[in-house]
């Protein structure tokens, strides 16, 4: 897997929104907004929806399984239930085009 995206909001749109992604091969998360965290910083970082707290993520591989589990706090006035997209790009065998899934609906952040 070479990455992993995550949105939550009211619509699937990365404006207004707390819009991460997982890029495996650099250990390290981005958040729209506020940048990229390398995981062994075990840090937070925040942009005006939500706050990222890389101390308690945890990564689990099972084949072609990825378990990420991330701590993320809402801030101002993103308090009301959200929906949660997932997204990822798998590398192509023989270094040709990334494979990109279609975003699905995963839950509700309530």
């Amino acid at each position: 897997m070479a990455k992993v995206w995550v949105l939550i909001n009211d619509v699937l749109d990365e404006r207004s929104s707390c819009y991460l992604t997982y890029v495996p091969a650099e250990e390290s998360v981005y958040l729209n907004g506020a940048g990229r965290m390398l995981l062994a910083e075990r840090r937070s970082m925040e942009n005006p929806q939500c706050q990222l707290d890389a101390r308690d993520i945890l990564i689990k591989r099972n084949g072609p399984r990825l378990d990420l589990r991330l701590r993320i706090a809402r801030k101002g006035s993103f308090q009301n239930p959200r929906r949660v997209w997932a997204a990822d790009e798998k590398k192509a065998a023989g270094g040709g085009k990334p494979k990109v899934s279609p975003w699905m609906e995963v839950g509700t952040w309530r």
